[in-house]
């Protein structure tokens, strides 16, 4: 399913692969295989191309989504809107905004709002991490929620403990927008600040994209979610740890990914946005690979 619109700018579209047999519009209560499973259908997951804040073309990943489809999820490969035209900020709305599409016409797809997995690669993964925390803050700051952990179950607390949320179950959707069931970031940059000075040691800083997409020096906290999240660590107030708890449990599960001979990303940049999650409480399950 080609270009699938998910906006109104000319780059919200999406590229949306089916595994081999799969029934649009069958879920758990019309197709055989999905009441097999008991799941309401296939996982469907959204991947956010990285490409220094400048290239996101669609195709260039058809091998990867048709390696997801035919591993049985839906997948959709997302485009944006890229620097110049549009700031990192802009861009990790439009992240959000194809998240949100996707949960809206899971059904039609042949499964679940319950199942949309969010899958990012490199400066994919800046732009996909904002819009998460973005969202855990939404609902961390929803009137009540800083209390949601103390009241929730003690296995939901568990759950939280390992990465998960609670929130999304409470609320139901609501007007609060919906987590991601699982974040998936490969050879990601969740610290801006960290990733310039890596990129003047490469001698590449001042024709890299990056400086410039997200604002220049003065953005880069902003643009940098592994920093947000460390800042809100700093605060030992009551509000300051009850807003921390409440978005531990805002967080979906988190998977970070990374090569160690990877020169572009370095391992340490992982790291960074691992550190940033166990700040606030989360636990991000981090693997490094040769």
């Amino acid at each position: 399913l080609l270009e699938r619109r998910y906006g109104p700018k000319e780059k919200n579209v999406m590229d949306v692969y089916l595994p081999p047999g799969h029934v649009m519009g069958a879920t758990a209560t019309g197709d055989a295989l999905a009441r097999r499973r008991g799941d309401g259908g296939p996982p469907i997951v959204l991947f956010v191309p990285g490409g220094i804040w400048v290239n996101c073309d669609a195709w260039q990943y058809s091998v990867l989504a048709s390696r997801l489809a035919g591993e049985g999820s839906i997948a959709a490969v997302m485009e944006y809107t890229t620097y110049p035209t549009a700031l990192a900020d802009e861009m990790s709305r439009e992240v959000g905004a194809a998240l949100d599409w996707l949960q809206r016409h899971s059904a039609s797809l042949g499964a679940s709002p319950d199942r949309v997995m969010l899958m990012a690669h490199s400066a994919g993964c800046q732009l996909a991490a904002t819009e998460i925390l973005r969202r855990a803050l939404l609902h961390a700051q929803a009137p009540g929620r800083a209390d949601a952990r103390a009241q929730a179950p003690l296995e939901q607390r568990a759950d939280a403990d390992r990465g998960g949320s609670v929130i999304d179950a409470e609320t139901g959707g609501g007007a609060l927008p919906r987590q991601p069931t699982l974040f998936v970031g490969m050879s990601g940059v969740y610290d801006i600040h960290a990733h310039f000075e890596h990129e003047l040691s490469r001698g590449v800083a001042h024709v890299s994209t990056m400086k410039p997409a997200c604002g220049g020096h003065e953005g880069f906290d902003d643009a940098s979610p592994a920093i947000r999240m460390r800042k809100l660590a700093e605060e030992d107030s009551a509000p300051a740890v009850a807003l921390r708890e409440a978005l531990c449990l805002a967080l979906p599960r988190t998977v970070l990914l990374s090569s160690t001979a990877d020169v572009v990303v370095p391992p340490t940049a992982s790291e960074r946005l691992a550190d940033a999650y166990q700040c606030v409480g989360a636990a991000p399950k981090l693997t490094h690979l040769a």
